[in-house]
C-alpha cells in the first residue's frame, strides 16, 4: 500500500458545505436555526 496524500483545506470545504446545506435544510423543515444555549 502507497502512501496518499490528503489536501485538508479541500476536505474541509467539502464538510463546511455538507453542515451549511444540512443546517439551511433543517432551517426551512423547523423553521428556526440551531445554535447552542448556555
Amino acid at each position: 500500500m502507497t502512501a496518499q496524500l490528503i489536501d485538508g483545506k479541500a476536505v474541509a470545504t467539502d464538510i463546511h458545505a455538507e453542515v451549511r446545506a444540512a443546517a439551511a435544510e433543517f432551517k426551512a423543515k423547523h423553521g428556526f436555526e440551531d445554535g447552542l444555549a448556555t
